[in-house]
């Protein structure tokens, strides 16, 4: 998936819930597959059925949000700040990323980078989170994580 070979990963995904139906991961990554194949009804009826809830509640934000469907999109993202934001600020950050609500994103980001959650990891190559990276913030974030790239 990271690597953009999305048929490839859905077809891993696929052997993965054949084999572990109720693995959580399976069914959230295949939703983010779905996403990144621009089929956001699929992919929330696999969020619907994971159950890694803070996973679950993440992929709802987008895939409401992919679908236009706004007022639910934002209490789901609301729900999303109250439910996990005390201890994964990541995940609001990464939604709002998703959303290209940067100002949002940067704010739930320096929330993260000062609680040290390892959950920031996923920004910097998931390409589902990749929104943020044309924001001239996002070099200075990941310099100030002791990421930037070198020429």
């Amino acid at each position: 998936m990271n690597a953009g070979d999305y048929e490839s990963a859905k077809s891993t995904f696929e052997q993965l819930l054949e084999l572990s139906p109720d693995y959580p991961w399976g069914h959230v990554n295949m939703g983010r597959v779905l996403l990144l194949e621009d089929r956001p009804a699929a992919a929330l009826a696999h969020f619907e059925v994971a159950e890694s809830r803070p996973w679950r509640d993440f992929g709802y934000v987008l895939a409401l949000d992919a679908l236009g469907r706004q007022v639910e999109a934002d209490a789901a993202m609301a729900g999303l700040e109250r439910d996990f934001g005390h201890w994964g600020a990541f995940l609001p950050a990464a939604a709002y990323a998703w959303r290209g609500q940067g100002d949002q994103a940067f704010t739930w980001l320096e929330r993260s980078f000062e609680r040290h959650e390892p959950g920031l990891m996923y920004m910097v190559r998931d390409p589902v989170l990749e929104r943020p990276h044309d924001d001239p913030r996002w070099a200075v974030f990941l310099e100030r994580m002791g990421l930037a790239v070198k020429g």
